[in-house]
């Protein structure tokens, strides 16, 4: 058997690396896909990218802790047989001799027996919080992005057709010379919402249990480390009881260790994406900048909803002044009732609501006229239309400003249009529901630093049920000493060993 300070090392060792390697893992930032692709494109493969082994060296740190899972598991699982094998046969074909230092042989397996109880705890912990997080966070960024996101588009696109569309009626009607294709908003809605919901639904099937299963892992692993401790005080050194619970240990141990390698590598994915998603907000190169940029620029093509809707705006602003040029010149006195406001001459000087908002503002009813409600005086357009009391010259404002109003709503829509020119403002809103990204990272962090220490944990009540077999060994205790045959430092009596 390996003595005590060996086996103390050892346990500091691997101890020491369950302190590091989440640390290490906590530091990956992204896929570094950067490095492996030549430039922004839509044929950029990420399976290439994740299997491209230079990347994989490259980030050979942040592998380390799946790498230390998969070799718990591969030794837990090759090396149990062996070594079960070996204590058999030493303990059926040796008899065990008296030891001198068997007091402190059962001192230093009870501190082992403290140390598995204590990572028990710890173990249930890291375990039941990481199933929480997990089990929330993920089904939380799917629903923030069908709720949020998509709500956006959505809303957007029904934004585009109220303001392009006439309300004279009272009811949405369209506009004859106004013919809004939103495809590109069906395209993303469409694609995005069946990706995510065939995603909840797989998570749904599965995401629930993660907490149940993870709850009952973790009272079954608190149990047995219990059973160490009643084994302890029992002193049950029957070769069949020890063995038959370090079997038990074993297969519980296999399969923590298989479940840290799985979760660990979910770990190092997620701490990847949301990596991703700090790199797209800096506008660095990465996944999203170099991939999924371009597929949308390519895929969900905004430009055509741009170009109608700034069509409309300037079509409409052009009629307005257009109705304005027909009952206004810049003369102060003249048969026109209206003085153009900014001097314009043709309707081509309102290209936009906004220059042409302000001719309107600028146009004046003439005070020869005696229209405007103060007789003798001019008056604006919007005072004309509301009180004047000429009902040719008042019909004529209020026909103008319907035409305003009517390029101002298409103004309002291009407002919303505009923006989706640019595909990284439609990459933002959609991972603009990844505010629980830091959550989704903590819970896959804690769950498999949880199953790794539980690994770990029944690897010791492994050893302890070892070594327990020998030290309680009734026939150890009879050949060896009785609880009366000791002095002070645990060596047997000279004279009862005579």
């Amino acid at each position: 058997m390996p003595s005590g300070k060996a086996t103390a090392l050892a346990a500091a060792t691997l101890l020491a690396l369950l302190v590091v390697a989440p640390a290490v893992a906590s530091a990956q930032r992204s896929l570094d896909c950067q490095k492996v692709w030549d430039g922004p494109s839509i044929d950029n493969d990420v399976l290439k990218c994740l299997s491209n082994t230079d990347r994989i060296k490259g980030q050979w740190r942040y592998l380390v802790y799946p790498g230390v899972c998969a070799l718990l598991f591969v030794v837990t699982l090759l090396s149990f047989p062996l070594v079960f094998l070996s204590v058999a046969c030493c303990h059926s074909c040796c008899q065990p001799k008296p030891g001198r230092s068997s007091d402190a042989s059962r001192c230093f397996l009870w501190m082992w027996v403290i140390y598995v109880v204590l990572w028990s705890a710890a173990m249930a912990v890291l375990v039941i919080l990481g199933a929480k997080l997990l089990a929330t966070s993920a089904p939380s960024i799917i629903d923030n992005t069908l709720d949020g996101p998509l709500q956006y588009f959505n809303n957007t696109a029904e934004r585009i057709i109220d303001f392009t569309s006439n309300w004279s009626s009272g009811k949405r009607e369209p506009i004859p010379s106004i013919d809004l294709d939103i495809t590109a908003f069906t395209n993303i809605s469409t694609k995005v919402t069946d990706l995510l919901m065939d995603a909840k639904h797989k998570i749904s099937k599965y995401i629930g249990w993660i907490p149940i299963v993870s709850y009952c892992v973790g009272g079954v692993g608190v149990v047995l480390m219990l059973l160490v401790v009643l084994l302890a005080c029992c002193r049950c050194g029957i070769p069949c009881t020890t063995y038959l619970f370090s079997c038990i240990y074993w297969l519980f141990g296999v399969v923590f260790a298989l479940l840290a390698v799985v979760v660990t590598v979910l770990t190092y994915l997620s701490w990847a994406a949301c990596g991703e998603v700090e790199l797209q907000q800096q506008r660095q190169p990465g996944v999203f900048q170099w991939y999924l940029v371009p597929y949308c620029e390519q895929t969900f093509d905004f430009s055509d909803i741009n170009r109608e809707t700034d069509d409309a705006e300037r079509r409409f602003s052009e009629d307005a002044c257009k109705k304005l040029l027909k009952s206004c010149d810049n003369k102060p006195i003249s048969f026109k009732p209206l003085l153009c406001g900014n001097d314009i001459t043709s309707e081509d000087q309102c290209p936009n609501f906004g220059t042409m908002a302000s001719v309107l503002s600028a146009t004046r009813v003439k005070a020869f006229t005696m229209a405007c409600p103060v007789a003798g005086e001019s008056c604006t357009l919007f005072e004309c239309a509301a009180n004047c009391t000429n009902t040719d010259v008042k019909a004529v404002a209020s026909v103008i400003l319907q035409l305003a109003a009517q390029a101002s709503n298409a103004s309002i829509a291009l407002s919303y249009a505009r923006p989706l020119l640019d595909c990284n403002f439609v990459v933002d809103k959609l991972l603009g529901a990844m505010s629980d990204c830091n959550e989704l990272k903590a819970g896959t962090l804690m769950l498999g630093t949880g199953f790794f220490v539980g690994g770990l944990m029944f690897g010791l009540a492994i050893y302890i049920m070892f070594r327990g077999s020998c030290i309680w060994d009734a026939r150890s205790i009879k050949q060896g000493r009785s609880p009366r045959g000791l002095n002070g430092s645990g060596s047997v009596n000279a004279a009862q060993s005579s």
